[in-house]
């Protein structure tokens, strides 16, 4: 996955069907692809609700399935990944501010 095209879940969840179709090219995902998304208007927020039968009831085949499918996991398992360490940082930090003010 490349890292050119960061964005948050809210973001992606926010692309338009050409939106998408832009960030899914960064990932290395093939334009006859991320065309027949954009032809049928599948946004960023459809994308992450999607399952395989309504993919394939457009024609898509399984294997660009995974492949899209691993972008969408990637992109929120980076973001779970970075709100965590952001989490922990922060609980980390207010337990020593609150043992210093003793």
């Amino acid at each position: 996955m490349s890292n050119e095209a960061c964005l948050t879940v809210s973001e992606f969840k926010e692309l338009s069907s050409n939106g998408l179709r832009e960030y899914l090219l960064a990932q290395d995902v093939k334009s006859n692809i991320v065309d027949l998304l954009r032809q049928y208007g599948i946004d960023g927020e459809s994308l992450c609700n999607v399952q395989y039968d309504d993919l394939e009831s457009i024609g898509l085949k399984f294997k660009y399935y995974m492949k899209i499918n691993k972008v969408v996991r990637n992109l929120l398992n980076d973001h779970q990944t970075v709100e965590t360490k952001d989490l922990r940082t922060t609980t980390a930090r207010d337990r020593w501010r609150f043992s210093r003010s003793f």
